[in-house]
């Protein structure tokens, strides 16, 4: 079963409720995207519910906005290293060494 994961480092803002509400049309309308872009097994199978939405909880709280998507981008990366979120533990001061790791890295590939 497919779903839409949510990974957000502030949960408090949105609330669970809007986020939600933001993606129950996301969550409609990739169902039907997948079966129409994507190779999938068994085609006439295919399930047209929509996605569930589930938020994950992640123990990193992060004030400043800016922040998050850097956040974001060291969550990805222990998610495709195999890593449990749930391990994770970030002060702002690491995230802010991070975005400057990131940028120093994007500037240096142009």
């Amino acid at each position: 079963m497919a779903a839409l994961y949510v990974v957000d480092s502030n949960s408090a803002c949105p609330s669970t409720v809007d986020v939600t509400s933001y993606l129950s049309p996301i969550a409609t309308m990739l169902p039907h995207l997948v079966s129409r872009y994507c190779i999938v097994p068994n085609p006439c199978d295919m399930n047209f519910s929509p996605f569930l939405i589930s938020r994950i909880e992640v123990p990193v709280l992060l004030e400043h906005p800016w922040f998050s998507a850097v956040a974001a981008l060291i969550l990805l990366e222990m998610a495709a290293a195999d890593q449990p979120l749930n391990s994770l533990s970030l002060s702002e001061e690491e995230v802010s060494v991070a975005a400057e790791n990131y940028a120093i890295a994007a500037l240096s590939m142009g």
